[in-house]
């Protein structure tokens, strides 16, 4: 394993070589991350959907409920009476 820095904290992070020919940013932990994603730091910070856009999502979206969903398979689900599903 290569040693290598964190992006944020600069904490030393050990990784492999295939995920270091892969990017040259890495982080020491999912908070790490957290932080270099917010704001300017996303790919999709200040961009906005058009409104035409938001209609073909909504329309998508109520298509993919209960059994019209791309992972419905015909099952019927039984309710148990403790409150769970079986």
């Amino acid at each position: 394993m290569i040693k290598t820095k964190c992006s944020v904290c600069g904490k030393s992070v050990f990784r492999y070589p295939s995920e270091i020919r892969e990017t040259e940013i890495y982080y020491c932990s999912r908070s790490c991350r957290a932080i270099a994603m917010k704001g300017n730091g996303n790919t999709n910070y200040g961009k906005h959907h058009s409104k035409e856009a938001i209609e073909k999502i909504k329309a998508r979206r109520s298509l993919q409920v209960g059994n019209k969903g791309p992972g419905y398979k015909g099952q019927i689900v039984k309710i148990c009476s403790i409150g769970g599903v079986r």
